[in-house]
């Protein structure tokens, strides 16, 4: 069962590199939270130019799992992102503007943190200018 699962999942990334001949360094980029993933977060972010001064991105992040026996932190996370470029499109300086969207849970037993004893949960909704 494990070889027809990898021959498949070889096939798929062969049919989807064979599906970006049309795509160039500048017009398209896949990224990582390398500060995510050193708390176990897994993240990525998809941006793509829409002319040559103006790009669009979409990151997510998702944390389910429980790291230690008494503290437990689990989220989720979307952020989408418009940029103006002041030069071209992933090059210099740019405005852009962030949507921020997200749900955590928080819980800490023990004698550290005992602000967190119990359980912390909530939504968060934000809008962000950057320059």
């Amino acid at each position: 069962m494990s070889r027809i699962r990898n021959i498949l999942f070889a096939a798929t990334i062969f049919w989807s590199l064979s599906q970006t001949e049309n795509l160039q360094a500048q017009d398209f980029a896949v990224k990582t939270n390398t500060l995510y993933l050193a708390t176990l977060t897994t993240n990525i972010g998809i941006e793509f130019a829409i002319n040559h001064k103006t790009t669009l991105e979409l990151s997510g992040a998702y944390k389910p799992w429980t790291v230690r026996k008494n503290t437990n932190i689990r989220l989720w996370l979307i952020q989408p992102e418009g940029r103006y470029w002041l030069c071209e499109t992933f090059e210099g300086h740019f405005f852009g503007t962030h949507l921020h969207g997200a749900q955590y849970y928080a819980r800490h037993k023990g004698k550290i943190l005992r602000w967190l004893s119990n359980r912390r949960g909530g939504d968060l909704r934000t809008v962000t200018l950057g320059f």
